[in-house]
């Protein structure tokens, strides 16, 4: 049985990086592209039993997909009711799909109904106060929306310097169920779940945050102590009793990369707390997103460079990297 891999890219140029079609296949038995979909730039996908859905760059628009034997058939778009949806998640029935609108500081509820997307039941913005940040403080911006373990959809807000969390009623609307403030130009932006404990990446401070309780009782940083350069975070993944964490070179995305690679941060879950592993060097630029394969190994998109990694975990270090797909700027992969 063939296993497939899709891939979002943005379809704009960005400091030097070279565009993608919008969607990718891949047959991951050798890596060869079987197929793709011209689009409008998709910052991130979800996929669930044959139903892709995406959320495309800088505008307030959805799409979803069937996808079938390595293709896939464009069944709807609709204005997600916020602009530039960073992420996106299923609700566990499947009934609904959540999207985190960056630009736009809200997010919304979208139902679906035999793989159509129909009009938000809810768009609901961000309360709070923006951090200090000058540059990417000023106001509200959810970089993600997932389920927790305890089946509380989390929210990771860049803009508030807050994580806040919601119960989505069976109609599609999201009840409050409580938020933590995180230290002043943290900037949260994506989240982990292992036992009782909630890790957070912050982009804007490069560091990696645990919290007991919804409570931070720690914060590491996830550069190397020698590299002082200008660096966001970006990804981070929680396998087995390891955390790793993407860092980017450069002052955002508006920004040009560099000088040098990136890098990835490694840590060893011990008593719900972090401990530092290792720190490695990708070889090359804006590590976007990293995520498992279906073997467990580590997948590390890099949208400037436009190469997809994969890594062997060892110990929990990122260990023998393999460039498996080169595609203009890859922003998401999934798997099925």
């Amino acid at each position: 049985m063939n296993t497939y891999a899709i891939v979002a890219t943005r379809t704009d140029t960005q400091h030097g990086a070279e565009p993608g079609p919008g969607l990718a296949v891949y047959d991951t038995n050798g890596w060869s592209r079987v197929s793709e979909l011209q689009t409008e730039g998709v910052s991130y996908l979800a996929l669930r039993d044959g139903l892709l859905i995406g959320g495309h760059s800088g505008v307030s628009k959805v799409s979803s997909y069937r996808f079938a034997d390595g293709q896939l058939t464009h069944l709807s778009t609709v204005d997600g009711g916020g602009e530039n949806p960073v992420y996106l998640v299923f609700s566990p029935d499947g009934r609904h799909v959540l999207t985190a609108n960056y630009s736009s500081g809200s997010v919304s509820v979208l139902p679906i109904s035999d793989g159509v997307l129909g009009e938000p039941t809810q768009v609901l913005e961000l309360p709070g106060e923006p951090g200090q940040h000058k540059g990417d403080q000023d106001a509200s911006h959810p970089h993600q929306i997932r389920f927790g373990p305890d089946g509380l959809v989390y929210v990771a807000d860049k803009g508030l310097d807050t994580i806040f969390r919601f119960e989505l009623s069976n109609e599609g609307t999201l009840i409050d169920a409580g938020s933590t403030r995180l230290r002043q130009m943290n900037g949260p932006r994506h989240l982990g779940f292992s036992g009782g404990s909630v890790f957070c990446a912050n982009e804007l401070s490069n560091s990696v945050v645990t919290l007991h309780e919804m409570e931070p009782v720690q914060y590491l940083p996830t550069l190397a102590p020698e590299d002082v350069r200008e660096s966001r975070a970006g990804g981070i993944v929680v396998t087995g009793e390891y955390v790793i964490v993407s860092n980017r070179t450069g002052a955002g995305d508006d920004t040009p990369p560099g000088p040098g690679t990136d890098t990835l941060a490694a840590f060893r879950i011990r008593d719900g707390l972090l401990e530092p592993v290792g720190v490695v060097d990708t070889g090359y630029l804006r590590p976007r997103f990293i995520g498992l394969d279906p073997s467990g190994g580590l997948i590390v998109a890099h949208d400037h460079s436009g190469v997809i990694q994969r890594f062997t975990l060892s110990d929990g270090l990122p260990t023998s990297p393999e460039v498996i797909a080169e595609i203009g700027s890859p922003m998401c992969v999934v798997f099925g």
